[in-house]
């Protein structure tokens, strides 16, 4: 199979050696951005390195709870967050580089994957999904979209798990369509595409909803029509194995999870507090004022699962008491995934260059999503299965009931990119077609030389 369907024109080139120094020089000049999840990440990426363990800091000192259930648990405790991938990136620079210049130096590897990867992949998914658009120069389109949008650069600078999902993700969804369009015979390539998707899933566990549907789709319709083409055994031989190796993966999060805390957590026990947030319908749960006796009522020191449950409880009797507030804050989550970009400037910073800027970001943003689903529903073809499963598993049903932010959203950003360019593309073509053979003849047109010979004369 080939990677790139056509060769990087010199254009292109050039454009992905300006977003290399761009990027890195952002997020050398302006530093890394540290956020509340930072802290959790780089505590388990630093004892992974030492010690071998991924370890992060107890919801007890996170949130500074009651001296007695400090007291009762321990001032680490193993990571069982949905983003393990992302300390175990930052860990293996911890190992070979010093703690002062390890966070910054793979930050700025990330910078350069984001800057080279991207832009490629996303050019690639276009060639491969619009086909007739591809005779003009709308890929490179693509690719200037990716590398120099002020939300994508906006981003590179946070210590976010974000930042290594959007390449793993890009990645998945380009592999997953040449998978479904070349579904080659050799079994090796097949391995592949399950260890990616294996690697996407502990980069971000919510992904595995999509990534399972995916599974019953490709194989699926492989199964189904390998009897026709006398390939039932290889396709099945395919199935089974790719299967196999997904189900190490997805399991693997929840033997750990048993074995540190002799629970049964299934990937992750951190969905009771994006339920908590999205019942408050704020960014702020404030765990640490107002709400700190909810979470020391529903903490058990030494058990996630418990505690997710018991705050899960906690909240399901709140939305119970109230379903029309959240059935409000279901809306409102909904609108938000189609109409706030990441990246808009503060509205603290007034001023006609941030409120254009703010404008450029959030316009492009709604745009770009109504184009993508323009997209979906005029150019449907069975490959595109990946982003449609992502898109409503995702964005339309986890994101809908649980918490949102518009970050979240930059990890589905290339895609989305791609694939509203393709519908921009069908409909500037078109609109150029319906212009009347008229008005294209009196259009101005240089003389020949003919004709200028005669003028001269």
């Amino acid at each position: 199979m080939r990677f790139l369907s056509r060769p990087l024109s010199r254009i292109e080139v050039g454009l992905l050696l300006v977003a290399v120094i761009l990027r890195l020089y952002l997020v050398y000049h302006r530093g890394v951005l540290w956020t509340a999840d930072a802290t959790s990440y780089d505590s388990a990426a630093l004892t992974f390195a030492q010690e071998g363990t991924l370890l992060a800091p107890s919801l007890a000192e996170s949130f500074d709870l009651s001296p007695a259930l400090k007291a009762a648990s321990p001032r680490l405790v193993p990571l069982n967050d949905f983003a393990i991938g992302f300390s175990v990136y930052i860990a293996f620079f911890y190992k070979f580089f010093s703690e002062d210049h390890a966070v910054m130096i793979a930050m700025l590897s990330l910078a350069f994957f984001a800057a080279t990867i991207l832009p490629i992949a996303s050019r690639e998914l276009f060639l491969r999904l619009f086909k007739k658009q591809n005779q003009s120069y709308w890929h490179v389109a693509v690719m200037g979209s990716i590398a120099f949008w002020p939300g994508s650069l906006e981003m590179s600078n946070y210590y976010l798990s974000e930042n290594l999902t959007v390449v793993v993700l890009t990645l998945w969804v380009l592999g997953s369509v040449i998978l479904m369009q070349s579904m080659p015979l050799r079994l090796r390539w097949h391995m592949l595409w399950a260890l990616f998707t294996g690697f996407l899933f502990l980069t971000r566990v919510e992904y595995g909803i999509a990534m399972a549907l995916t599974y019953l789709w490709v194989y699926g319709r492989a199964l189904l029509s390998s009897k026709k083409e006398n390939l039932y055994h290889a396709r099945l031989r395919q199935a089974v194995g790719t299967g196999a190796v997904l189900f190490c993966f997805f399991v693997t999060p929840s033997v750990r999870n048993y074995y540190h805390f002799q629970e049964f957590i299934p990937a992750t026990a951190g969905g009771s507090f994006a339920l908590w947030h999205a019942y408050l319908q704020s960014g702020d749960a404030n765990f640490r004022g107002e709400y700190k006796p909810i979470l020391e009522n529903a903490y058990v020191p030494g058990k996630p699962g418990a505690t997710d449950a018991n705050l899960t409880a906690i909240t399901m009797k709140g939305i119970k008491a109230e379903p029309l507030h959240f059935l409000q804050g279901m809306a409102r989550r909904i609108y938000r995934v189609h109409f706030h970009a990441f990246g808009e400037p503060p509205l603290q910073g007034q001023g006609p260059l941030v409120w254009f800027k703010k404008l450029m970001i959030r316009g492009s943003h709604v745009a770009a999503a109504f184009l993508f689903i323009f997209s979906l529903f005029k150019f449907w073809q069975p490959a595109m299965f990946p982003i449609v499963a992502v898109y409503v598993t995702k964005f339309l049903i986890i994101h809908t009931i649980y918490h949102f932010e518009p970050r979240m959203f930059y990890t589905f950003f290339p895609v989305v990119t791609a694939m509203a360019i393709g519908g921009l593309a069908y409909l500037t073509e078109r609109r150029r077609r319906s212009v009347p053979n008229s008005a294209n003849k009196q259009e101005w047109s240089p003389p020949s030389r003919l004709a200028q010979g005669k003028d001269r004369a």
